[in-house]
């Protein structure tokens, strides 16, 4: 494979798997202007990632390679659709009834408070059992204590505002530094055939994917608290 196919590979694949990864952890936004930007983006460049995977890939690399390409596209697109079905019909959901007060730790937005972005509420937290099976020894599981929601027992959602936009700011830094350094590697490969650079390439590209999903989960999560925010006539310091 040539240092060009290679680069394409990389970048549609990374593209897609954001945009797969965004629709398996992100819920359903009610309207397009609710849409926040970084979505749109991802959302733009997966499907122009995809289109060309489908469509331009035979042309540029051959109709093997193309072909590869678009069957590991349509893939992944296949299991994010799978997983994002799975994931919602699974979610823990609120009851429809009011929250009760004893539940909740403060009806004033708060970020240094526990917020449950499925309540939509500033809940009390909780605790439960997480139980992951063993694949390999049939019986055998692991289990752990996690916090969570006191209410809904949503764990994935329930956070502290202030924390995580401390967290926002490491993970952004964090991918702009990973990134860099995998655009150098590559760029070193393509014109320099520098072995080196191929090696820092392989590894940082899946370290790449694996902080810029994190940061995408991250951002979600603030723009829940922020839409939470602006529809409550209450101030809090962010």
């Amino acid at each position: 494979m040539q240092p060009l196919d290679i680069v394409i590979y990389s970048v549609v694949l990374m593209s897609v798997i954001l945009a797969c990864a965004q629709h398996v952890i992100c819920e359903p936004s009610d309207g397009l202007a609710e849409v926040p930007l970084i979505k749109k983006v991802i959302n733009l460049i997966g499907f122009l990632a995809a289109g060309f995977s489908l469509l331009g890939s035979p042309m540029i690399l051959g109709d093997v390679k193309g072909s590869i390409l678009g069957i590991l596209v349509v893939a992944m697109i296949a299991v994010a659709g799978i997983a994002g079905k799975l994931r919602r019909s699974r979610a823990p959901q609120s009851e429809k009834t009011p929250i009760p007060e004893d539940a909740i730790s403060s009806h004033k937005p708060d970020p240094t408070l526990g917020w449950c972005g499925n309540c939509k509420a500033h809940t009390l937290p909780g605790d439960t059992v997480v139980t992951m099976h063993n694949g390999e020894v049939e019986g055998v599981t692991t289990s752990y204590r996690t916090i969570c929601c006191g209410y809904c027992q949503a764990r994935m959602l329930w956070n502290v505002p202030s924390e995580i936009q401390t967290t926002t700011n490491w993970t952004l830094g964090s991918a702009l530094v990973v990134g860099l350094v995998t655009a150098l590697s590559w760029t070193a490969f393509a014109l320099w055939k520098h072995l080196g650079g191929l090696m820092i390439g392989l590894v940082s590209v899946p370290i790449l994917i694996g902080v810029l999903a994190m940061l995408i989960w991250f951002l979600f999560l603030r723009w829940q608290w922020c839409k939470w925010l602006s529809q409550h006539p209450q101030t809090a310091d962010e």
